[in-house]
């Protein structure tokens, strides 16, 4: 994804670097003279990415509420299939993104969803948020599922390995986590009256450290079931094991009676003649 490098001064910077930049004016300025908020470089690059990548929110929020913007102006993709979506780089910023529209689920060109991404470019919080949203497993986990599962052959419980009640509570447990996250955004937002009229959302250091502890927890429950999931596979994996083992060894034992019992069988008519023969 190209990024726009800011200027020295944005009293002449075009929409793409206004945008990167936070300068709302010169946005606006420009929109209202005629260009699309949509409109994309030569490399395909938008404003609306520009300002997502940047976190800058009352840009988005004017940019994508503008009535120029197309439709699905929030989900606008570049070259490569990549909405806005995929260049925020904080959960508050997808939020508003999402709020406006944005859709979790879509994919690029890659095949590869913007929680995916958020993963391969190291933001773990922002990757776990997305995640809860689309019910998508970590990326190192469903590589290890979908080998387990090749090798099972449609075991009876999923690749996660976890029973049907585990994942019930573990799903109860994230929306839980999430209704948290949101509770707390809209209090902060309620509060400081960001995230309206092109006000950005700004959250003390209070609510911010409790926004990553929650984002933290659910990333941190992702990894307990993973575990739990493991554990539940191996103790089934030992268990068929020793069920081999002891069908392996009553196998042999029936096999040693059998070849014992023959040896005491007493001598056949053939043996017999050669004896009397003899």
């Amino acid at each position: 994804m190209p990024v726009a490098v800011p200027p020295a001064s944005t009293s002449q910077a075009n929409i793409w670097v206004a945008a990167g930049e936070g300068d709302l004016a010169r946005v606006q300025a420009l929109v209202e003279g005629g260009l699309s908020p949509t409109v994309a470089d030569s490399n395909t690059y938008t404003p609306v990415h520009a300002a997502a990548s940047y976190g800058q929110h009352a840009v988005l929020r004017y940019l994508l509420s503008h009535a120029s913007a197309p439709a699905d102006a929030a989900n606008v993709r570049d070259s490569d299939g990549d909405t806005p979506l995929f260049v925020v780089e904080d959960i508050p910023s997808a939020m508003l993104l999402l709020q406006l529209g944005a859709d979790a689920k879509l994919t690029n060109e890659a095949g590869e969803t913007a929680a995916e991404t958020a993963e391969e470019n190291g933001h773990e919080d922002l990757a776990a948020y997305l995640r809860s949203l689309t019910g998508e497993k970590p990326l190192y986990d469903r590589s290890g599922a979908a080998a387990a599962e090749e090798e099972a052959e449609g075991a009876a419980e999923g690749a996660s390995g976890l029973s049907a009640e585990a994942e019930a509570a573990a799903d109860a447990r994230a929306d839980e986590l999430m209704a948290q996250v949101e509770a707390l955004l809209a209090a902060a937002a309620l509060r400081t009256g960001g995230g309206t009229d092109g006000e950005e959302l700004e959250l003390t250091q209070d609510e911010e450290q409790r926004l990553r502890d929650l984002v933290g927890e659910s990333v941190l429950q992702q990894i307990r079931e993973g575990w739990v999931g493991a554990e539940q596979a191996e103790a089934d994996g030992a268990g068929e094991a020793v069920q081999a083992s002891g069908a392996a060894e009553t196998a042999e034992a029936a096999k040693a009676e059998d070849m014992d019992a023959a040896s005491r069988k007493p001598d056949g008519p053939e043996s017999s003649r050669v004896a009397d023969e003899a």
